[in-house]
């Protein structure tokens, strides 16, 4: 089947980010990018295609192992899609400009440049934030309120925390996770992740 337009436009915008990206160990499949890091952590970009097809955002992920592994999700896979991710965020929305930023398809020989400087401005400064499981800790401590995460802040540094022995800081996250409920459906979520992870509150 033919590529649209629109398709053979994302490849060419694609393409150039993937001459900045494969250099700093990013390997491609599709839209999505893949980083392992030292400690086994990995940082994903994703271009996703709006649904109408005139548009496209770039959307930013680090896998967690641990987090992936209480959380239900899957463990052990060869590739990591950006939904896979408990930390998640997308570029322009914190950004150059601060809005949930949609591109639209048109002028790609302008769109190109612009998608490359995000990257280098925003994407990777965002994701070397998350290269070690001490940076994830540092940097979500920073902030534990940060709602672009998929995951809670606290859960995340919880399952770290625990995965590295220390149970009595993963408790008291999970304790504190389990404060900020408002309804009994959402403390029976948090009992049931400090079940996931052996823990008792």
């Amino acid at each position: 089947m033919p590529k649209t337009v629109a398709v053979q436009a994302l490849d060419q915008i694609q393409s150039v980010a993937t001459d900045i990206l494969r250099p700093l160990g990013f390997k491609r499949k599709g839209r999505c990018y893949n980083r392992q890091t030292k400690d086994d952590l990995c940082q994903v970009i994703n271009f996703q295609m709006y649904k109408q097809g005139d548009r496209f955002c770039v959307n930013l992920g680090v896998y967690v192992p641990e987090v992936a592994t209480i959380l239900g999700m899957p463990t052990g896979m060869k590739w990591v899609q950006e939904y896979h991710c408990c930390i998640r965020d997308r570029i322009g929305r914190n950004g150059i400009d601060g809005t949930d930023m949609w591109w639209v398809l048109t002028r790609v020989e302008d769109l190109g440049p612009k998608i490359a400087l995000r990257l280098e401005k925003e994407a990777l400064p965002y994701l070397a934030q998350y290269e070690t499981r001490e940076l994830v800790l540092k940097t979500l401590k920073q902030d534990l309120s940060r709602p672009s995460l998929s995951a809670s802040p606290k859960l995340v540094c919880a399952a770290i925390l625990k995965e590295q022995g220390d149970v009595e800081s993963a408790v008291t996250f999970l304790q504190s996770l389990l404060d900020d409920c408002s309804n009994e459906a959402q403390k029976d979520y948090v009992h049931e992740i400090a079940t996931n992870m052996a823990i008792s509150l």
